[in-house]
């Protein structure tokens, strides 16, 4: 069933998806210089601590470690409701409308939670491996267990920007900039995020990228949530990647894509996009 409420980038005139990722560097990975590997070169965030992840992630990678993106200072244009939970209904609308069902006491059977439950429990996801490539590349994710097709593996988080607040840092952009396109905000997780910061690119991923709308926690509105979801069965020990879809500025050197992948397409990017136009992005 077709979601009537889902807004894509054809009506702006940059194709029919609605999430685009904009980097700057090469993988979206930080440069091997600036982190002892030694000390950090690999991470299993879902086996330690919340205070161990954000110390790793402080100390290492010069980030703050966090579960939910961050909306601060923005308002988002979707004021829809939260939905009751309908999955033992016969014909469920929410999960086909990419909306997660609204928590009620004594409802823990519902399954279309994902991104809610793995929020506030970040141990019952699979166990993702932050690890050193050994390459140009940098860092990347791998999976240490069998991932079945369709598995939420981790949200894309970060800070939540508008229009405005998305223009002014493209003006200080370094190779710490991670942005993600979703409907009508970016998520910028370069000073803010989680696991999903290190995951690579790849012309033929195992991973993709979905967009839902999940309920706040007051339960009384709904805030967009960008979830990484395995595209297909992921072997124990494959590197977790997804297709970035990256877009260059105008002035912006051509980046030699890196994903050794059978079908790659050799440069990341397929048109360039002017810095004139990086508003019309939200």
């Amino acid at each position: 069933m077709a979601n009537p409420y889902e807004r894509t980038w054809s009506a702006h005139g940059y194709g029919s998806s609605s999430v685009l990722k904009l980097y700057e560097d090469i993988f979206g990975v930080e440069p091997a210089l600036a982190i002892d590997r030694k000390r950090s070169h690999t991470f299993i965030p879902n086996r330690v601590s919340s205070d161990e992840r954000c110390r790793w992630a402080q100390e290492f990678h010069d980030f703050t470690w966090t579960e939910h993106t961050l909306y601060s200072r923005i308002r988002q244009k979707n004021a829809d409701e939260p939905q009751a939970c309908d999955c033992n209904l016969a014909k469920p609308q929410n999960a086909a409308m990419m909306y997660e069902c609204l928590y009620t006491p004594g409802n823990d059977a519902c399954s279309n939670r994902q991104l809610q439950d793995l929020a506030k429990h970040i141990e019952s996801g699979p166990d993702l491996e932050i690890f050193d490539t050994g390459g140009i590349k940098g860092y990347g994710v791998r999976a240490l267990c069998d991932v079945d097709q369709g598995t939420l593996l981790c949200e894309y988080t970060g800070e939540a920007l508008n229009a405005r607040q998305f223009a002014s840092r493209r003006q200080t952009l370094s190779s710490k900039n991670y942005f993600l396109r979703a409907d009508d905000l970016v998520i910028d997780a370069s000073r803010r995020g989680n696991t999903s910061r290190f995951i690579n690119h790849s012309c033929d991923p195992c991973a993709e990228v979905q967009v839902w709308s999940i309920p706040r926690a007051d339960g009384r509105s709904l805030r967009t949530a960008v979830g990484i979801f395995a595209k297909r069965a992921i072997q124990a020990g494959e590197e977790i990647t997804y297709d970035y879809r990256f877009e260059t500025f105008d002035d912006a050197a051509e980046i030699r894509c890196l994903c050794e992948a059978p079908g790659c397409r050799l440069v990341l990017g397929k048109k360039k996009v002017s810095r004139k136009r990086c508003a019309c992005f939200i």
